[in-house]
């Protein structure tokens, strides 16, 4: 919009991609009678906006809601920073930092101390060839690596990314994409089961005396 009242024009905007969503499914009464409170769908919305960003820390994220916005994430260069701003200082301190490469299979990421918790999944993220997934033997790894350090119903926080090459690793198993198949599977669930038992294994794992603040590891 440019110029007078009723003038328009094309016109110059900023780089980058907005996305804008507006009375989603209006004309679907079927899809329309499952929705949730406008709060819960919004909640669902935020949670693939955070996925998204965490898919892309180089990309700087914005999402605004009723004309406020509630999540505002500026690009950065590694994936720690992204994780501050997604969970806040005090979380990201809680966490411990895992890579290990064996065999043609990378395991990067974060996953929480013990006295850093959960009471569900909802914040375990897998991410393999940058492709968000969920696959029960990475979950199952990341339960096994818990127990008898966690009690059960407490459940890590948890990114972990893994990276295979692309001939090893099948994703069209479901129309979503979520589930893989992996060509190697032992190979890679061994990979990930030592990035767990290292980082679990460190000094990082015991919390930090109050008043001090561990520096992240690159």
């Amino acid at each position: 919009n440019a110029g007078t009242p009723g003038d328009v024009k094309p016109a110059a905007r900023p780089p980058g991609t907005t996305i804008e969503v507006n009375d989603l499914f209006f004309n679907v009464p079927a899809r329309a009678r499952f929705l949730g409170t406008p709060r819960t769908e919004f909640m669902h919305a935020h949670r693939v906006v955070q996925r998204l960003a965490l898919l892309s820390p180089s990309i700087g994220w914005t999402l605004t809601h009723d004309k406020r916005e509630v999540f505002v994430a500026p690009p950065v260069s590694m994936l720690f920073d992204r994780l501050v701003q997604i969970y806040g200082t005090d979380v990201a301190d809680g966490l411990i930092p895992l890579e290990v490469d064996r065999g043609g299979v990378s395991v990067r990421g974060f996953v929480s101390r013990p006295d850093l918790k959960r009471g569900n999944r909802r914040d375990q993220s897998y991410i393999v060839n940058g492709r968000f997934v969920s696959d029960r033997g990475l979950s199952f790894v990341l339960s096994s690596a818990y127990r008898g350090i966690l009690r059960p119903g407490s459940y890590p926080i948890a990114v972990l990314c893994i990276e295979v090459p692309p001939d090893h690793v099948d994703v069209n198993v479901h129309p979503r994409k979520e589930e893989i198949r992996f060509a190697d599977s032992r190979l890679v669930l061994d990979t990930v089961a030592s990035a767990l038992q290292k980082a679990l294994s460190s000094r990082r794992v015991v919390a930090p005396l109050a008043g001090t603040r561990r520096e992240p590891e690159d």
